[in-house]
C-alpha cells in the first residue's frame, strides 16, 4: 500500500469510529431525554394569580397553585423564572421555602428547585414575594415543572410596574 492509501484508511476508520461514538452518545442522552416525554400528569392543574398592577416598592405576591387530581403523588421540581423579569422586580422570599437555585444563564432563566411532593388528590400553594423596582411591564412565561425538568407546563404572567 502507498503511504497516501494508508493515510486515506486511517482517516476513514477515525471518522467511522467518530461516527460510532457520537451516535452511541446520542442514543444514550436521547433515553434519558425522551424517557420522560408523553409523561406530563393530565390530572395536574397549575392555576396562578399575580396582581394586575402594582407600583415602584410595591411588595406582591405571585401565587401558583398545583392541584393533583390523580391517584399517584407528583413532585413540584422546579419553577424557571426568566432572567428579564429580574429587570423590574426584586425576588424576596418563596413560601415554601426553595431547596437550591441555579442562575441557568445559558437558558436565560434562575432556577428554584422544590422537590416538594403533591399527594395524590392533594394541592400545593406555592407563594412568590417580589418587590417592584422599575416601571414598565413584566410579561411572559415561566415554568412550573413537575416530576421532572423536561415535563414544565409554562404560565403566562402580564403584571404593569407603574412609578
Amino acid at each position: 500500500m502507498k503511504r497516501r492509501d494508508i493515510i486515506l484508511l486511517s482517516v476513514v476508520v477515525v471518522c467511522v469510529f467518530v461516527l460510532l461514538i457520537v451516535i452511541f452518545a446520542g442514543g444514550i442522552f436521547g433515553y434519558f431525554l425522551l424517557e420522560d416525554i408523553g409523561k406530563k400528569p393530565q390530572e395536574v392543574v397549575i392555576n396562578v394569580s399575580a396582581p394586575n398592577e402594582v407600583g415602584v416598592g410595591e411588595v406582591f405576591d405571585i401565587v401558583i397553585v398545583i392541584s393533583n387530581f390523580g391517584d399517584e403523588s407528583v413532585l413540584l421540581q422546579d419553577v424557571d423564572i426568566p432572567v428579564k423579569y429580574f429587570d423590574y422586580v426584586g425576588f424576596m422570599r418563596s413560601e415554601p421555602a426553595f431547596v437550591d437555585s441555579v442562575d441557568a444563564w445559558l437558558l436565560d432563566e434562575n432556577t428554584y428547585s422544590y422537590y416538594i411532593e403533591v399527594p395524590a388528590g392533594g394541592e400545593l400553594v406555592l407563594s412568590l414575594s417580589f418587590m417592584a423596582e422599575n416601571a414598565g411591564k413584566l410579561d411572559g412565561t415561566f415554568d412550573v415543572c413537575i416530576d421532572s425538568v423536561s415535563n414544565c407546563f409554562p404560565q403566562l404572567l402580564y403584571i404593569i410596574i407603574t412609578e
